[in-house]
């Protein structure tokens, strides 16, 4: 059984789960409208649609390590190397839109634990 269907599963069995699970399929639809519509506003990850992997695997390894957005614009104010901060700012920028399109409504797979975990500490 992986992680993330136990923490379905216990989601199921404490309750709490009110939202739908984003699925891989609809994170990449997801993306594609952020980086379309961001188009003009990326100079790094705007260029092209391969980006849309890219970004997933960034969101997924932010997710996965727990970095959080005053963490990635922390660095991006303390490098001098410009082609870091160019990248950084498109990071965060398609990751706030995400988080904002997906606040209330889905639960993104990555998501599972860190919900679970705080749901638990509340039971």
């Amino acid at each position: 059984m992986s992680f993330n269907l136990l923490a379905r599963r216990m989601q199921t069995e404490i309750g709490g789960r009110a939202s739908t699970s984003l699925s891989k399929s609809g994170r990449a639809m997801l993306i594609y409208s952020i980086l379309d519509k961001q188009k003009r506003n990326l100079k790094f990850l705007g260029s092209s649609d391969g980006n849309i992997d890219v970004a997933l695997n960034i969101i997924k390894e932010i997710k996965k390590y727990g970095v959080n957005l005053s963490n990635i614009k922390e660095v991006e104010e303390s490098t001098e190397n410009k082609y870091l901060q160019t990248k950084l700012q498109d990071i965060t920028r398609i990751y706030e839109e995400y988080e904002n399109k997906i606040a209330n409504k889905h639960i993104d797979e990555d998501d599972m634990l860190t919900i679970l975990s705080k749901q638990l500490d509340r039971q």
